[in-house]
């Protein structure tokens, strides 16, 4: 998952690893916007910490 540190509101896909678990799930497309990670709203959340998020 691509993303910047710029304070965006919002984290928007840019890549998405071949062999990732994302391209395995099929769901996520380039382009797609952020909300929801394994139940908590990320508008507003740093690259990092939803990175931290995806890996917990």
């Amino acid at each position: 998952i691509g993303g910047n540190e710029k304070g965006e509101h919002f984290l928007q896909i840019k890549d998405i690893l071949p062999d990732g678990p994302a391209a395995r799930d099929g769901k996520l497309r380039r382009g797609d916007i952020l909300v929801y990670v394994n139940d908590t709203n990320v508008l507003g959340f740093s690259h990092t910490d939803v990175v931290r998020i995806f890996q917990s």
